[in-house]
């Protein structure tokens, strides 16, 4: 596990605020973080008005707290090592929900949590990043993963919803009837 601290009044970037509203929450593969693409999350969340999105294989070997433009705070959670790395998670928020933020906990290169407060009470998002079904992870790290996953929704306390965003690295082969509105014809 990652021991990283954080300056949770830097990351708020002010006193603890309720959001209101309805919260738009994505997820996003991003393979791999550059200042371009950070450019790119960032305008796709003004285009399609999203509060929160969490990314995964972002490929980075650090932990970071970012502030970018027009507001919004980008959290990271990479892990130090010498070896290419295709893991990394992390947030980025916008400005109208950075002060709600409570705190922010990373697990390790491949999970992070943050916590918000809303109208209704706070709510925690866990964003994950689960090892491809390919022979470089073996099936017992895959298995790892989840358990190690289960093991942090549990850890988090939280007195309103827990939601799990990410890329979980599943692949479905074929439709079953009535998932049609569920499930896109990508697959």
């Amino acid at each position: 596990d990652c021991k990283y601290h954080y300056d949770i009044d830097f990351i708020r970037g002010g006193t603890l605020f309720c959001s209101k509203g309805d919260l738009s929450i994505a997820s996003w593969n991003i393979e791999g973080l550059t200042d371009s693409k950070k450019i790119e999350l960032t305008r796709a969340m003004q285009l399609y008005d999203i509060d929160i999105l969490g990314f995964q294989e972002a490929h980075i070997h650090t932990s970071t707290i970012e502030e970018l433009e027009h507001g919004f705070l980008m959290i990271s959670s990479g892990i130090e090592t010498d070896c290419k790395s295709f893991t990394g998670v992390g947030f980025i928020i916008s400005a109208r929900v950075r002060r709600s933020i409570i705190t922010f906990q990373q697990k390790n290169d491949r999970m992070c949590m943050i916590k918000l407060r809303t109208a209704k009470g706070k709510m925690s998002i866990i964003c994950a990043y689960a090892p491809p079904q390919t022979p470089n992870h073996s099936y017992q790290e895959r298995q790892l993963f989840f358990e190690d996953l289960g093991n942090f929704w549990h850890e988090i306390s939280c007195n309103g919803p827990k939601y799990i965003i990410g890329d979980m690295n599943s692949r479905l082969y074929k439709h079953i009837a009535g998932e049609e509105h569920i499930i896109g014809p990508s697959i």
